[in-house]
């Protein structure tokens, strides 16, 4: 049965191949297959990017995101290089449905619980585990991730600015096909989480003294469940629990606060210390996932410094992410001398105008530290490790368009620059990034 429903994929396959082949046997002889397919994706990028721009109703936007990610990643559902994390997952979540419990039925190395959990989930609706199901999977992942970016922009950043702050995270996604991110991989339903979390930690901020205290346990639910969709994701989940307790602490309620938001991190740890405890595998998963991930991170036998390098090679090459970072960099520099200039002489950095801002650099100051110590922890130089940089960078690039706006605005420049400003941040995080990437040739 394992091989019948690996080897007949189904319909979208043979949907997928035929435009894999459609894309192969028209693309002009002077670009790559995956420069072709960019270039017939531009238009929808840019209606997307109109729409963005004029402020559009909530479902339309999201609609036109996911439709845009099923279509990018259409050609390549039948893309002929399997990652052995993905064949390992599929033959792992196969024995859920049949029995559910971690490290008695199956064990899932160096990734979580959840990861495996999430790719069962066909089976639960009599559908066959492939590689497509696997990889649409993947796609929706995506979507929740840009879907929670573009939501917590909105706290902060005015309908038009949120749509425009997406772009850069919307075109790595939507014009990227390395097979380390066209497959689902570990890392996935973790970036997933995290977008979610700074999502409900955006709607705390804002709600300043209220309390919602499902709100606030639920994002220590989604921070505690981190580290059982992958343990390299901890320094996350301690950087978004860390941002959560003061914001609780102002909270009217200070202790009821505190208290949903402890429950709910420890709430996940503890469900599976239950489990484990019930069945006799706390020994199990202990000695199979935390100290064979203790010691997956300590085999390359590195120094700090030198996991550190190979983490920022991973960020800056060109080829990789690089050319979005040097993009969002440049975006971020010019961001820093209006911050200066917004704070310079006042010691009123918490004034209305102000607190935004100041709070939103705080943020992404600590997101940025922990997704570079995810990246960099296990030493070694695999490229699908910067996903855990797409959350970071997200909310950074909302937090320098904050700073950017509030000066032009104070300034009474902004309409006389929004327009050029539009147009020079595109081209910076979207359009040189996506035209200086290599891109697989597809269908060869």
């Amino acid at each position: 049965m394992v091989d019948n429903w690996v080897a007949h994929p189904g319909a979208i396959f043979e949907a997928s191949r035929a435009l894999n082949l459609w894309i192969t046997t028209h693309c002009p002889p002077f670009l790559y297959a995956g420069q072709f397919w960019a270039l017939c994706l531009t238009p929808l990028f840019l209606l997307i990017l109109l729409v963005a721009l004029r402020a559009p109703r909530r479902p339309l936007f999201l609609a036109l995101l996911l439709a845009a990610m099923l279509l990018s990643r259409l050609p390549l559902l039948c893309y002929e290089y399997f990652n052995p994390d993905e064949a390992w997952i599929l033959s792992v979540a196969m024995r859920v449905p049949t029995d559910p419990v971690p490290y008695r039925s199956f064990e899932p190395t160096t990734t979580g619980p959840l990861n495996i959990y999430v790719q069962s989930i066909p089976a639960w609706f009599g559908l066959p585990l492939t590689y497509v199901s696997s990889r649409l999977i993947g796609i929706f992942l995506v979507f929740g991730t840009l879907a929670f970016l573009w939501l917590t922009y909105r706290r902060f950043l005015s309908e038009r600015l949120a749509g425009l702050a997406l772009m850069p995270a919307f075109c790595f996604y939507l014009f990227d096909w390395d097979c380390n991110f066209v497959h689902c991989s570990t890392e996935h339903v973790a970036v997933f989480l995290s977008a979610a979390a700074v999502y409900l930690l955006a709607r705390d901020l804002e709600a300043g003294a209220s309390i919602s205290l499902f709100r606030t346990g639920a994002l220590g639910v989604l921070a505690g469940s981190l580290v059982f969709a992958k343990l390299q994701a901890a320094p996350v989940a301690a950087a978004l629990l860390l941002l959560a307790i003061p914001i609780a602490w102002r909270k009217l309620r200070r202790a009821a606060a505190l208290t949903a938001l402890a429950v709910g991190a420890v709430s996940v740890p503890a469900a599976f210390l239950t489990l484990f405890l019930r069945f006799g595998l706390v020994h199990d998963f202990w000695d199979l996932y935390i100290k064979s991930n203790v010691a997956y991170t300590q085999a390359t036998a590195l120094s700090p410094y030198g996991k550190m390098g190979i983490a920022f090679e991973l960020l800056f090459g060109i080829n990789i992410m690089g050319a979005y970072v040097w993009g969002l960099l440049a975006v971020f520099l010019f961001a820093l001398p209006a911050a200066v200039v917004l704070c310079h002489g006042r010691r009123d950095s918490s004034a209305p105008h102000l607190r935004g801002p100041v709070c939103l650099t705080v943020a992404s100051a600590v997101l940025l530290a922990a997704g570079f110590t995810s990246v960099a922890t296990p030493g070694r130089p695999f490229l699908h490790y910067v996903l855990f940089m797409v959350v970071p960078l997200g909310v950074s690039t909302a937090c320098a368009l904050l700073w950017i706006h509030t000066f032009f605005s104070r300034a009474r420049t902004w309409k006389y620059g929004a327009a050029p400003g539009v147009v020079c941040f595109l081209c910076v995080t979207c359009i040189i990034p996506t035209v200086t990437r290599d891109h697989i040739e597809i269908g060869r």
